[in-house]
């Protein structure tokens, strides 16, 4: 689970406290929030990853493309990546 923050805050879910959740979130300014990955588990590595160049600011980002995160959120066993998946789906109009 996610915590709630402020516009332009880190935060963490549980399990990245705990160490055992990879991921660290983000919410920018413009309600933008990114989710930074130090682990990916075991049916994909960064190098199968795909992206593209995103500008934040004067900063450009390489951000994961909709049918990477769906690929990689539809099998996992997180019921809200799950949910995530079938909604990268619906607004990306993505295929399986």
């Amino acid at each position: 689970m996610t915590a709630v923050a402020e516009r332009g805050q880190r935060t963490q879910t549980r399990g990245a406290a705990r160490g055992d959740d990879p991921r660290t979130a983000f919410v920018l300014a413009t309600v933008t929030q990114i989710d930074i990955l130090s682990l990916l588990g075991s049916a994909f590595g960064f190098d199968d990853l795909r992206g593209s160049i995103q500008t934040y600011g004067d900063v450009q980002v390489l951000v994961a493309t909709p049918e990477t995160l769906y690929a990689v959120k539809r099998v996992t066993l997180r019921l809200q990546d799950k949910a995530d998946a079938q909604k990268l789906k619906e607004k990306f109009r993505l295929k399986d």
